[in-house]
C-alpha cells in the first residue's frame, strides 16, 4: 500500500519472478505485469483494482494484495485492510511519507492491520534517506527502527547494509545474471568489506539493539552484561515490535524495485516480521467454534466463469461442493467452484483453509460484506454465543468493508435505447463488484444516475462499461453529492387526505422534528413517541402499517425539500396516526412521506455541503501559489510541516471548489505538488454559497 506511482506493482512483479511465479519482469511502462491485467489499469499505467496472487518463499506461502495507490479507489485499499494479517508501506525515496501514503496508513491503523515500510526508489537521482526517514517519523508519528542501511544513493546506489545480519548485500548492475537474482553477500567481518561499510553497518547494528532493549528487556540483559545478542533474538523482537498495536516504531527497509535491488531481503523481511493467520487473535472467532467462517471482501465478474466471490477463510476449512449459509442475507447457497487467485487466473482446488483466500464462483445471492458459515444451525449458534457473552462485538456478523459516501455523481445514457438493458446488466455487476459505486433512478427525470468516489473514478466505470460490455454511454455533467439539514425544530399535526375513485382516504399523523447538534453533523433517526399517551395510541398499530411508516420515512428522508438530497442531523419522532380504514401500505408509506416533508417546508432547511480533506505535498518554492490558490476556494489551512525542499500541508476545502483540482494543482505548481484527497465531513454553506449551488445544480437562481 502507498501514495500513487511509489512502486508498489514494480515490487510486487520483482516477488513473482524471484518467487519463481513468472519467468519474465513485467514492467508498468510496458503494459505487460501480472497484477495489473485490467485494459484500463495497463493504458493508464495505475492500479485501478486489487489483485491477489499466491506465491511460496523460503518454505512459506505468502497471500499477496496489490493495492491502487489513487484516492479514487480508495474502497479497494479499504477491503483489501479489512482481510489482510499484515501489510508493507512502500515509500517513494525522493519524496518519503506523501499525501496518499497518510490517507492508507489512517485505513491500516483503523483496520489494526501490522505493517513494515520498504523505503524504494533508492536509485532516482533526487533520492533522499534522511528526508524519507524524517517524514515517517514527522508524518506517520513512528521511529524508523532501521534494518538495512543503502550503500549509495541514486547512480551510485549499488546495495544494501543488513544491520541484523551483519553483513553487506551487492548487486552487480554489469553482470551478466539477469535482474538481480543472485547477490554478494559479504560479512562486516570479511577482508573483502570496505572499512566505511563496515563501520557505518556496526554502528547501525549498534543502533538497533540500543532502541530494541527499550522495550525488550531480554536484550536489555544481555547487554547490561555485555553478552553477545543473536541475530535470531534480534528478529524475535522485531517481529515482537510489528505485532504490538502500541509500538511507535515501524521496521523499515530499502531498495530500488526497478533496478532489483533489495526485493529478496524485503521477502524476507516479510516472512520474519509480518503475522502470519497464527499470529493473529480475532476476538470474533470465540463465537464461531472451530468451524468455517468467512468474509466476502471482493467481487468481480469473469466473461467466463460468472460472479466469483473472494473469501478469506479466517477460521475451518471450505471445500468444493459444500452447502453453506449467508448469515447476512439469511440465504444457502452451493460452492459450485473453489478456487485460488493468481491475479486475473484462478486455479481450482478441492479446499481452503484456514488463513488462505478463497475463490468462489456460483454464489448468486451474496455481496461484499456478507459472512459465510456451514449452515443455518452454525449460524443460530453463533447468534446464541453472541447473545451470552459479547465479548466486545457490536454484532455476531464478522465486522464489514467501511465504505464511504460517493461525493460525485452524474447522468449515464447508452447512446441508443436499443442498448438499456445491456446497460442496467453492465451497472448491476459493477455495483455489486464496486460498493462505493451507486446507482439510482431520479424520480424527477427519469434518468440513471451514477454515484461515486470522484472524476477518475466514474471515467473508469464508463470505460469499463464499453470495453466489457460493448456499451457506449454518454455521462453527464459532474455534480456535488449535497445534503440538507434543518436549522429549526417542530412538531405539526399533518393531515393527509386523498380521493381514489369515489373513496376519500384521511390519514393524520402527529410528528416532531428535532435538529442535531450544529457542529456535528449525524445521520438522520426516526423513534416512535415513548411518553404514555403517545404510546398506548401507537401499540395498536398492526405489524403492515408500522413497517408501512418505517418505508415512508426511509423514503422521506432520501428527498429534501431544496434540492432533494437526502436529509442529515434530524430527529423525527412520531406522536400518534389515525388511520381511515381503507388505508394501504403504500397510502400509509405517502401519507408518512408527506407529513415529513411538510415539516420539513416549515424547519428553515439549508444545504450541506462536502468538506474535503487534503494531504499535500509540495516543493517549497511552490508553496506560496499552492497556498493561495486554497484559500481562494474556502479552503482552510490547518497544518504544514517543512522538510528539507517539500512541504506537507494539511488543508480542508469543499468539494465544489476541487472539480478537475488534480490537473489544475499539477499546472500551478509545475508538477512541483502532488495531492490525496478524502471525504471529511459536511458543512453548512452561506446564504451566498447556497444560491449559487442551487444555480448550479437547478440551471436557475432561486427567487
Amino acid at each position: 500500500m502507498a501514495h500513487i506511482d511509489a512502486g508498489k506493482t514494480t515490487t510486487t512483479e520483482r516477488m513473482l519472478y524471484y518467487a519463481g511465479y513468472t519467468s519474465h519482469l513485467g514492467e508498468v511502462h510496458d503494459g505487460d505485469t501480472v497484477m495489473d491485467y485490467m485494459e484500463q489499469e495497463r493504458d493508464r499505467g495505475i492500479t485501478i483494482s486489487s489483485a491477489a496472487i499466491t506465491f511460496p518463499w523460503n518454505d512459506h506461502q505468502v497471500n499477496l494484495i496489490d493495492t491502487p495507490g489513487h484516492v479514487d479507489f480508495t474502497i479497494e485499499v479499504e477491503r483489501a485492510l479489512r482481510v489482510l494479517d499484515g501489510g508493507v508501506v512502500v515509500l517513494d525515496g525522493s519524496a518519503g511519507v506523501e499525501a496518499q501514503t497518510m490517507t492508507v496508513w489512517r485505513q491500516a491503523q483503523r483496520n489494526g492491520v501490522p505493517r513494515i515500510a520498504f523505503i524504494n526508489k533508492m536509485d532516482k537521482p533526487n533520492c533522499d534517506w534522511d528526508l524519507s526517514l524524517q517524514s515517517i517519523q514527522k508524518r506517520l508519528n513512528r521511529r524508523p527502527l532501521l534494518i538495512q542501511k543503502p550503500i549509495g544513493q541514486g547512480k551510485s546506489f549499488t546495495g544494501l547494509l543488513d544491520l541484523v545480519e551483519k553483513s553487506a548485500l551487492i548487486w552487480d548492475s554489469s553482470s551478466s545474471e539477469k535482474f538481480g537474482r543472485n547477490y554478494r553477500v559479504i560479512s562486516f567481518d570479511s577482508p573483502e568489506c570496505p572499512r566505511d561499510w563496515s563501520e557505518e553497518g556496526r554502528q547501525g547494528h549498534m543502533d538497533l539493539i540500543g532502541h530494541l532493549s527499550d522495550g525488550h528487556p531480554d536484550i536489555a540483559e544481555r547487554v547490561l552484561m555485555d553478552e553477545s545478542i543473536s541475530n535470531q533474538l534480534l528478529k524475535t523482537s522485531l517481529r515482537a515490535e510489528v505485532l504490538n498495536p502500541e509500538s511507535q516504531n515501524l521496521v523499515t527497509l530499502c531498495g530500488s524495485a526497478y533496478k532489483n535491488i533489495g526485493v529478496q531481503p524485503l521477502m524476507n523481511g516479510i516472512v520474519d516480521y509480518l503475522p502470519s493467520p497464527k499470529d493473529i487473535r480475532y476476538p470474533f472467532l470465540k463465537i464461531y467454534g472451530s468451524h468455517f467462517c468467512g468474509l466476502v471482501f471482493k467481487i468481480i465478474h469473469d466473461p467466463n466463469k460468472g460472479a466469483l466471490n473472494f473469501v478469506r477463510v479466517y477460521q475451518g476449512r471450505l471445500e468444493e461442493g459444500a452447502s453453506i449459509y449467508n448469515m447476512t442475507r439469511g440465504t444457502s447457497e452451493k460452492v459450485t467452484q473453489l478456487m485460488v487467485a493468481f491475479a486475473d487466473d484462478f486455479k481450482a482446488v478441492s479446499a481452503v483453509e484456514a488463513g488462505n483466500i478463497a475463490v468462489i464462483g456460483g454464489l448468486r445471492d451474496t455481496f461484499t460484506g456478507d459472512t459465510l458459515v456451514p449452515s443455518s444451525s452454525k449460524a443460530r449458534n453463533v447468534v446464541q454465543e453472541w447473545e451470552k457473552n459479547p465479548r466486545g462485538l457490536v454484532s455476531p456478523y464478522l465486522s464489514g468493508i467501511s465504505v464511504p459516501n460517493p461525493v460525485f455523481y452524474c447522468s449515464i445514457e447508452p447512446i441508443a435505447v436499443r442498448y438499456q438493458t445491456a446497460l442496467e446488466k453492465a451497472l448491476a455487476n459493477l455495483v455489486r463488484e464496486d460498493p462505493s459505486l451507486h446507482v439510482n433512478l431520479s424520480k424527477e427525470t427519469g434518468q440513471t444516475v451514477l454515484s461515486g468516489m470522484g472524476e477518475l473514478h466514474l471515467e473508469i466505470i464508463r470505460d469499463r462499461i464499453l470495453k466489457e460490455y460493448k456499451v457506449e454511454t454518454d455521462l453527464g455533467e459532474l455534480m456535488i453529492a449535497y445534503r440538507e439539514t434543518p436549522t429549526t425544530s417542530l412538531r405539526q399535526t399533518v393531515n393527509y387526505a386523498k380521493k381514489i375513485y369515489d373513496t376519500n382516504i384521511a390519514i393524520q399523523i402527529d410528528l416532531s422534528l428535532n435538529v442535531g447538534a450544529p457542529n456535528e453533523i449525524q445521520p438522520s433517526s426516526f423513534k416512535f413517541s415513548k411518553t404514555k399517551d403517545d404510546s398506548t395510541q401507537l401499540e395498536t398499530l398492526k405489524a403492515f402499517q408500522i413497517k408501512a411508516i418505517w418505508k415512508g420515512y426511509n423514503d422521506g428522508i432520501e428527498l429534501g425539500p431544496i434540492l432533494g438530497y437526502p436529509v442529515l442531523n434530524s430527529c423525527f419522532t412520531l406522536h400518534s396516526v389515525e388511520l381511515c380504514r381503507e388505508a394501504t401500505p403504500p397510502l400509509i408509506s405517502a401519507a408518512m412521506g408527506y407529513a415529513m416533508n411538510q415539516l420539513m417546508k416549515e424547519a428553515s432547511m439549508v444545504l450541506l455541503e462536502p468538506i474535503m480533506r487534503l494531504d499535500v505535498t509540495v516543493e517549497k518554492e511552490a508553496m506560496a501559489v499552492l497556498n493561495q490558490d486554497i484559500l481562494r476556494r474556502r479552503g482552510t489551512i490547518e497544518d504544514t510541516d517543512l522538510l528539507g525542499e517539500l512541504n506537507s500541508m494539511t488543508a480542508f476545502a469543499p468539494l465544489a471548489e476541487l472539480r478537475g483540482y488534480s490537473n489544475h494543482v499539477r499546472t500551478i505548481t509545475s508538477g512541483k505538488a502532488f495531492f490525496g484527497m478524502e471525504f471529511s465531513h459536511y458543512e453548512g454553506m452561506t446564504e451566498a454559497n447556497q444560491r449559487k449551488a442551487i444555480e448550479d445544480v437547478t440551471g436557475f437562481a432561486p427567487m
